[in-house]
């Protein structure tokens, strides 16, 4: 009597489906790691700068009526100045909650973007 073994042809393949959700998966954890590696020792530039320095000089009407454009020729994110001021007036605001969106984005975006090509 031989030992009962599976053979090649008693495997069950993944479906399709199943693969493409478990490479969605990997390519989100990458992204995720990828995003997530060094957030300690980043720096606020650019978008989150110049809107730090605009929410300590003007109001909500300021931003939701501005173009973005500061008197010195200095551009800055109005939808970035209204969320660090909201998160100024309540919760408080710090260097994690500026970065959140854009780390939101970071990690989605490698799960979201090919969904969206398909």
């Amino acid at each position: 009597m031989s030992s009962p073994t599976r053979s090649t042809q008693d495997a069950v393949p993944l479906r399709p489906a199943v693969v493409e959700w478990l490479h969605l998966a990997l390519a989100g954890a990458l992204g995720a790691a990828l995003r997530l590696w060094g957030i300690g020792r980043q720096v606020l530039v650019d978008d989150e700068w110049h809107a730090l320095h605009e929410v300590l000089q003007r109001s909500y009407a300021d931003f939701v009526l501005d173009d973005g454009w500061t008197p010195a020729g200095d551009h800055y994110s109005a939808p970035y100045a209204l969320l660090f001021e909201a998160l100024a007036d309540g919760p408080g605001l710090s260097e994690l909650a500026m970065r959140l969106p854009s780390l939101v984005a970071g990690i989605a975006l490698p799960v979201v973007l090919p969904l969206l090509v398909r």
